[in-house]
């Protein structure tokens, strides 16, 4: 008993003096560092997530394996609040000793700590090409572009990574805004693209006391003070260490998916996205006279969406990213927003084409012309 009492009052004392700390460690200490290896090898919840923390405290990378077992420990995963608090203390030590884990012990996870897997990913992504093709992929098929759907691609177009190509190609989808005019070209619209954010913070959250002070991690597109770069790139992504799950801080909404696709497949290429000559959410102004007429320009249109669309995929074939044109859909899903911006609407625009979606804004009856929208 007296041992135990004299190992949890050095736990208390590494706690007080690690408060507030977010990516430091403590200095080092043999005795606190031995202390570590023996709560780590314990079969009790509360010391083996204090071994955690005082491992990843003391920068006692010597105890990575032992985390790494933590994360294998039968009955950890599928457990309650003090397995899932082991963990995440193991997750936040292994983050904290920027070691490397086995992509198969991660995969293995619940979901809920996909934030600390993704960053333990990052460490090794030559090794972990197909888990962060997994992950991507899953995120693809949940509409889900968020920060980890960016992290996994910045990384997966850097490595070039077999399969990411034919993986972007597979959910592309063109989104065209079309201006519809009755006479001179002299103003157009198109479509805007970008992120957005905000800054809030998470809700309540009381902690057990006898546990350590973990650190929760938040994986943002946001620059902002004490967040870490998790991955670079164009768009690079940040992650912060909070004392709560949830996180705080800022957060960003992401760009359009299908505008960041564009941007990987010019990267996997190793161009620019103008030399790239496609554009996922492209704009084109018409002047119609009737609709027969319209409905030829429209395909044109849809023609060159295709050709510059053909084009990079035989791009991707020619430099190896694509086993054959098979790997990509022949044709990208189509879009097109129709504007109708003419003085006079004495004519109906088309409202179907063949292998597009067409949308209508601006629909009205012209007064003066006395025609009836359709």
């Amino acid at each position: 008993m007296r041992k135990l009492l004299l190992s949890f009052t050095l736990l208390l004392m590494t706690c007080a003096h690690a408060d507030g700390q977010t990516e430091g460690s403590a200095p080092p200490s043999p005795f606190g560092e031995a202390e570590a290896g023996r709560l780590l090898r314990s079969q009790v919840n509360r010391e083996r997530a204090w071994g955690a923390y005082l491992a990843g405290a003391y920068g006692a990378k010597e105890h990575a394996p032992l985390l790494v077992g933590l994360l294998e420990a039968p009955g950890l995963a599928a457990g309650g609040w003090e397995e899932t608090a082991v963990l995440q203390a193991a997750l936040d030590a292994l983050i904290r000793l920027d070691a490397e884990v086995p992509a198969e012990v991660l995969r293995t996870l619940p979901q809920h700590f996909s934030n600390e897997v993704l960053i333990l990913l990052t460490r090794s992504p030559e090794k972990n090409q197909d888990a962060l093709l997994e992950t991507f992929a899953w995120l693809d098929e949940s509409a889900n572009p968020g920060a980890r759907w960016l992290a996994a691609g910045n990384l997966l177009a850097a490595l070039k990574a077999r399969g990411f190509a034919a993986r972007l190609l597979g959910g592309l989808k063109v989104e065209a805004g079309v201006t519809v005019l009755d006479g001179d070209i002299s103003h157009g619209s198109g479509l805007g693209s970008g992120g957005g954010g905000g800054c809030g913070c998470g809700g309540d959250f009381y902690p057990r006391t006898d546990f350590p002070p973990v650190g929760y991690y938040v994986l943002t597109g946001a620059a902002q003070p004490g967040a870490v770069v998790v991955v670079a790139g164009q768009r690079p992504v940040f992650y912060l260490r909070t004392p709560y799950p949830g996180g705080g801080g800022c957060y960003f909404l992401s760009p359009p998916a299908d505008a960041v696709r564009v941007e990987y497949l010019a990267a996997l290429l190793d161009t620019t996205e103008e030399a790239l000559g496609f554009d996922a959410r492209p704009s084109f102004t018409l002047v119609c006279k009737d609709t027969k007429q319209c409905r030829r320009e429209l395909a044109a249109v849809r023609g060159r969406v295709e050709q510059s669309y053909a084009a990079v995929v035989g791009r991707l074939v020619e430099k190896g990213l694509l086993d054959g044109t098979a790997d990509a859909p022949a044709s990208p899903p189509m879009t097109f927003t129709l504007f109708d911006e003419r003085r006079r609407k004495t004519f109906p625009l088309p409202e179907t084409l063949k292998g597009v979606t067409i949308l209508v804004e601006g629909r009205g009856t012209d007064e003066g012309a006395g025609a009836e929208s359709p």
